[in-house]
């Protein structure tokens, strides 16, 4: 794997460690899985900011998770704010129920 995985993972990550092995076992097609991907943003050469699913790979360097012929299939996971999503949910079916 490119992704380094921590010797002693905790909470969700840990969760997310298991995840990975299993997917790697079970799925014989994935070719690589990759644990929590992380929201990068980077400035386009054509002008605009973009952004982009990235797996840290230590010393500070991302690795880019669009999709790429050279790795072949691969899976990785969105860690999302449970109270922000949770927030927005409620926000939104009561903007509907109304």
């Amino acid at each position: 794997m490119i992704e380094p995985i921590a010797e002693h993972p905790e909470g969700v990550e840990r969760i997310i460690t298991h995840m990975r092995e299993a997917i790697l076992n079970r799925l014989p097609w994935i070719d690589e899985a990759f644990g929590r991907a992380h929201r990068v943003y980077d400035t386009h050469s054509v002008g605009g900011r973009i952004n982009y699913p990235a797996a840290y790979i230590g010393d500070g360097e991302y690795f880019s998770l669009l999709p790429n012929d050279d790795i072949g299939n691969f899976s990785w996971f969105e860690v999302s704010d449970p109270v922000t999503c949770l927030l927005s949910f409620l926000t939104n079916n009561n903007s509907e129920m109304n």
